[in-house]
Protein backbone atom coordinates (compact mmCIF):
# COMPACT_ATOMS: atom_id res chain seq x y z
CA UNK A 1 0.00 0.00 0.00
CA UNK A 2 1.47 3.35 -0.98
CA UNK A 3 1.09 6.09 1.58
CA UNK A 4 2.28 9.59 2.36
CA UNK A 5 3.86 10.26 5.76
CA UNK A 6 2.09 12.63 8.13
CA UNK A 7 3.78 15.92 9.00
CA UNK A 8 4.27 17.00 12.62
CA UNK A 9 1.63 19.71 12.20
CA UNK A 10 -0.95 17.10 11.11
CA UNK A 11 -0.68 14.95 14.24
CA UNK A 12 -3.89 15.17 16.26
CA UNK A 13 -3.80 16.37 19.87
CA UNK A 14 -4.77 12.91 21.14
CA UNK A 15 -1.58 11.36 19.75
CA UNK A 16 1.26 10.86 22.22
CA UNK A 17 5.00 10.85 21.77
CA UNK A 18 4.93 12.67 18.43
CA UNK A 19 3.77 9.62 16.50
CA UNK A 20 0.57 7.89 15.48
CA UNK A 21 -0.03 4.71 17.47
CA UNK A 22 -1.07 1.41 15.92
CA UNK A 23 -1.87 -1.85 17.65
CA UNK A 24 -0.33 -5.27 17.08
CA UNK A 25 -3.07 -7.89 17.01
CA UNK A 26 -1.07 -11.11 16.84
CA UNK A 27 2.58 -12.15 16.64
CA UNK A 28 4.40 -15.39 15.87
CA UNK A 29 7.98 -16.57 15.66
CA UNK A 30 9.91 -13.86 17.48
CA UNK A 31 13.06 -15.05 19.26
CA UNK A 32 13.07 -12.42 22.04
CA UNK A 33 10.63 -9.79 23.18
CA UNK A 34 7.25 -9.89 21.44
CA UNK A 35 5.80 -6.79 19.76
CA UNK A 36 2.97 -5.07 21.59
CA UNK A 37 2.35 -1.95 19.49
CA UNK A 38 3.69 0.06 16.58
CA UNK A 39 4.18 3.77 15.95
CA UNK A 40 4.34 5.54 12.61
CA UNK A 41 7.06 8.20 12.70
CA UNK A 42 5.97 11.65 11.54
CA UNK A 43 7.62 12.94 8.35
CA UNK A 44 8.78 9.41 7.55
CA UNK A 45 7.60 6.12 6.10
CA UNK A 46 9.10 4.18 9.02
CA UNK A 47 7.15 2.22 11.60
CA UNK A 48 8.70 1.51 15.00
CA UNK A 49 7.64 -1.84 16.47
CA UNK A 50 7.68 -1.75 20.28
CA UNK A 51 7.30 -3.95 23.37
CA UNK A 52 7.01 -3.36 27.11
CA UNK A 53 8.67 -5.17 29.99
CA UNK A 54 5.76 -4.34 32.30
CA UNK A 55 2.14 -3.50 31.60
CA UNK A 56 2.53 0.10 32.73
CA UNK A 57 6.11 0.52 31.48
CA UNK A 58 7.43 2.65 28.65
CA UNK A 59 7.46 1.46 25.04
CA UNK A 60 10.85 0.09 23.95
CA UNK A 61 11.73 -0.29 20.27
CA UNK A 62 12.22 -3.93 19.29
CA UNK A 63 15.86 -4.91 18.71
CA UNK A 64 17.27 -6.92 15.81
CA UNK A 65 18.19 -9.65 18.33
CA UNK A 66 14.46 -10.16 19.00
CA UNK A 67 13.89 -11.40 15.45
CA UNK A 68 13.52 -15.11 14.89
CA UNK A 69 14.83 -17.12 11.96
CA UNK A 70 12.94 -19.50 9.75
CA UNK A 71 10.37 -19.53 6.99
CA UNK A 72 7.43 -18.33 9.10
CA UNK A 73 9.29 -16.27 11.71
CA UNK A 74 8.47 -12.69 12.65
CA UNK A 75 4.89 -12.53 11.45
CA UNK A 76 2.51 -9.98 12.96
CA UNK A 77 -0.76 -8.26 12.30
CA UNK A 78 -0.71 -4.48 12.70
CA UNK A 79 -3.96 -2.54 12.84
CA UNK A 80 -4.77 1.13 12.92
CA UNK A 81 -6.52 3.81 10.99
CA UNK A 82 -5.71 6.46 8.44
CA UNK A 83 -7.35 9.55 7.04
CA UNK A 84 -7.87 10.34 3.37
CA UNK A 85 -7.76 14.02 2.52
Amino acid sequence: MAWTPVNDSQIPRWSTGGSLGQFVGSVFGFAGDRPLNARVRPNSKLIDVCYRTTVNGDDITLAIADLGIGANANTMTIGGSYEIE
